[in-house]
């Protein structure tokens, strides 16, 4: 995979840079569920752009 011009001067701006796919969303969702249960909070709701986890 190359990087994209844009994504470079995203890069460059932000100081980071969204490669979609690099990390499988089963890995992405274990993560954030992790976080968002070491600090009390419920990331299933459908305000969430994961609203298929699973409920507590």
């Amino acid at each position: 995979m190359r990087v994209t011009h844009a994504q470079k001067m995203e890069f460059y701006k932000k100081g980071y840079v969204r490669v979609p796919g690099v990390v499988p969303s089963v890995m992405v969702d274990a993560a954030v569920k992790a976080i968002n249960h070491s600090l009390s909070i419920t990331a299933c709701n459908t305000s969430t752009r994961w609203p298929n986890c699973a409920k507590p």
